[in-house]
């Protein structure tokens, strides 16, 4: 008889759970559709690529997101985000893992954000602001490639777009003995190159890091010198970790996401 009410029991809080996922993408779905839609680029290092294992994720995080899309960075078409399936394609970690693209999409099937939202990642681990650098970086000639693509899918698909970047980069630049002036520069250059190609008002949103990290000072003062004032450092305060002080856990990338998520809207 226990036996019979715990499985009774597991039934029913599966069930419920199982409603009230798919209530939340039916609603979602129900949304009417934006003037303009979102494309948020997620660029940097791994922080940007993600290091927040799946295996303790729920159910939900795990199925697709139907009105969330993420560039296939193999096929470079938009597909409905799926965590552990097109989400860290080509990010240079390994397989099993997220980031901030999470956190953005359940933001978004919350309602915090419009849909359909469109993600492109261009994190890479071990990556530094060289490596990005406008016309001849490796890791900016892929991000042209796929940026290039995403705006091709939106626009046979006829749809106006807003582009934000979330950018996570600075640490492997530290510890790789990166000067705090070459540092500012190729941060700036690589933003002005950047709506240089894609858009003069676009948003730049970046993370700090830990509190005594000598970078967090050269993103903030980058962000106060954008001659838009389009451009924000995003306080990582309580966010947890993998490993100390490097890679934000899952809990930790959503408290993030939502700070990214609370900035656009602030900024429109």
């Amino acid at each position: 008889m226990r036996l019979f009410f715990l499985a009774c029991g597991c039934f029913l809080f599966l069930s419920c759970y199982s409603g009230a996922s798919a209530d939340a993408a039916a609603d979602a779905a129900s949304r009417p559709m934006p003037d303009t839609f979102n494309l948020v680029l997620i660029q940097g290092e791994s922080n940007a690529s993600g290091m927040a294992s799946n295996d303790k994720l729920n159910g939900r995080s795990l199925k697709p997101f139907n009105t969330v899309f993420i560039l296939n960075n193999q096929r470079l078409v938009f597909e409905p985000l799926q965590i552990g399936k097109n989400n860290n394609l080509l990010q240079n970690v390994p397989d099993g893992k997220h980031g901030l693209e999470l956190g953005l999409a359940l933001e978004a099937e919350a309602g915090a954000i419009s849909t359909p939202l469109y993600i492109v990642k261009a994190g890479w681990s071990g990556g530094k602001m060289s490596d990005f650098t406008p016309g001849s970086g490796a890791q900016w000639v892929q991000l042209q490639q796929r940026m290039d693509s995403a705006i091709s899918s939106l626009k046979k698909l006829g749809r106006p777009y807003r582009i934000t970047v979330w950018q996570s980069i600075g640490i492997n630049d530290f510890n790789g003995g990166t000067s705090s002036a070459d540092f500012t520069n190729q941060l700036t250059a690589f933003r002005q190159a950047f709506r240089e190609r894609y858009g003069q008002r676009i948003l730049f949103l970046q993370t700090h890091f830990f509190d005594s990290h000598p970078f967090n000072s050269n993103i903030k003062a980058v962000a106060a010198a954008d001659s838009l004032q389009r451009a924000r450092a995003i306080s990582i305060e309580g966010a947890t970790y993998v490993d100390p002080n490097i890679h934000w856990d899952s809990d930790g990338l959503q408290k993030i996401a939502h700070r990214m998520v609370e900035a656009m809207q602030q900024a429109k």
